[in-house]
């Protein structure tokens, strides 16, 4: 068991972040303690397949991966079509366009992004503070829109506002969403599904045999929007984030 310092984080926050390695969960509390207090680190993010005792009070959330085989997958027409501009009605109310974006994110995937990330470890952790977590975001979906960490950032237009987006790499064998989002003003109307399934399309046009996406087992909409397009769960992981000292959110 070792504490791995994690570059980019320390750089992003601007303190000495880590992760616990080689961590079987045999471990007791104390020796976890003792071992992220000495590392130097400010706060060690560790994860774990059962929930360990001793360590409640560094308990952040729950975090689920799912996964989804295209042969088990959408089968509308609609997942069978070019990610591309592609039009759909909802419910018979209103049009809406789901677009690749191209150039650097604006103001309005910058609150999508912020919106994705509401039951992310990053939020619900207060000692990391409101501006730092929507600062987190905003950096995501830039790096996401360089194709930094994103092969594709697609959006979805009703009308001139931009109701969601879902980013993600395209690589075989395994396509991954990064964030996916729909504004709180859209919800409830078939918005994420079309986002996923235009994303599934252009998955299977790379040569993708599935999707896998990450979420929180608090995210209940989420995991109900996964469930009903064919995603099942593979794996959980509890994660807990030790700090050092008990200041003022960062």
């Amino acid at each position: 068991m070792r504490v791995q310092k994690l570059d980019w984080d320390s750089d992003f926050f601007g303190f000495p972040v880590g992760r616990l390695m080689e961590w079987g969960g045999q471990q007791s509390a104390q020796s976890i303690l003792r071992l992220v207090r000495d590392s130097g680190c400010r706060v060690v993010y560790a994860a774990s397949k059962s929930l360990q005792p001793g360590l409640e009070t560094h308990y952040v959330l729950t975090q689920v991966e799912l996964e989804m085989s295209f042969a088990h997958g959408p089968d509308s027409a609609s997942a069978r079509e070019s990610g591309e501009g592609r039009e759909a009605d909802l419910h018979g109310l209103t049009r809406v366009v789901i677009e690749k974006h191209r150039g650097p994110a604006d103001a309005a995937l910058r609150e999508l992004a912020r919106q994705a990330g509401w039951s992310s470890r990053f939020c619900v952790d207060k000692r990391f503070g409101r501006s730092t977590f929507k600062a987190l975001y905003a950096k995501w979906i830039e790096r996401s829109c360089s194709v930094e960490i994103a092969d594709v950032v697609l959006t979805a237009l009703l009308g001139q506002t931009r109701a969601g987006l879902v980013t993600g790499t395209l690589r075989p064998p395994m396509a991954k969403i990064g964030l996916i989002a729909v504004d709180s003003d859209s919800r409830g109307l078939g918005v994420g599904r079309l986002l996923m399934e235009q994303f599934a399309s252009l998955a299977m046009e790379a040569g993708c045999s599935g999707l896998s996406v990450v979420t929180q087992a608090e995210n209940v909409p989420a995991m109900r929007l996964y469930s009903r397009v064919g995603f099942e769960e593979v794996q959980r992981l509890h994660w807990y984030h030790v700090w050092n000292d008990s200041g003022e959110p960062v």
